[in-house]
């Protein structure tokens, strides 16, 4: 058995709080310059209700209520995909900051097997310092904020390729009808009594 099975915690509280002042600040410096620039948090509630958009309206929306809706779609992308940005700065960050504590970690592990083991034998493993690493408190903090934004960023995926879809569908058939009411207008031109092709 060697000295790390078993362990975790290893990293002291002052070094905990270096690690994490340090990864915060980075996060926080990125969201004031963009703030600087005139790109702040979305900290208002929703304009209007995300767009319940139906087959039905992919024929029936007309006029201002097809105006309405297509306005409800553009401002739910652009909510959603500023949304989707600023849960992607800081997974980056929390991500980096990972990183940087499992690999303290594990160094810190085998700075401290070194001094205290007898044969080589008792030193730890790779994988045991990784998993001694991955017990470590901030580390499990780290690990629970970036699933959490993994899971916004799920569900924030889905939202944007319906309104992408929804865009699309209701924007084809514009375009459609717009060529149907062409082709009726052709098909009256061309009727009996009405004038030919050359208005004749």
């Amino acid at each position: 058995m060697t000295l790390i099975a078993g362990i975790g915690g290893h990293l002291s509280d002052a070094q905990q709080d270096n690690l994490a002042a340090g990864w915060a600040s980075v996060y926080d410096d990125a969201c004031q310059a963009l703030s600087l620039d005139g790109f702040d948090q979305m900290q208002t509630t929703p304009a209007v209700a995300f767009p319940d958009v139906r087959p039905e309206h992919y024929v029936q929306l007309e006029g201002m209520a097809y105006t309405e809706i297509m306005a409800a779609v553009d401002y739910w992308f652009g909510r959603a995909t500023e949304k989707q940005s600023w849960i992607k700065a800081e997974l980056l960050c929390r991500e980096s900051a990972y990183k940087d504590t499992i690999r303290e970690t594990k160094h810190s592990l085998r700075e401290d097997a070194k001094l205290r083991a007898a044969k080589k034998s008792e030193l730890p493993s790779e994988t045991e310092l990784k998993e001694a690493a991955e017990r470590e408190p901030y580390a499990v903090e780290l690990s629970q904020r970036i699933t959490f934004l993994l899971a916004q960023k799920e569900v924030l995926d889905g939202r944007i390729e319906a309104l992408n879809r929804f865009a699309a569908g209701l924007s084809r058939q514009v375009t459609l009808r717009g060529q149907e009411l062409e082709l009726q207008g052709l098909g009256r031109g061309r009727g009996p009594g009405g004038p030919g092709r050359f208005g004749k």
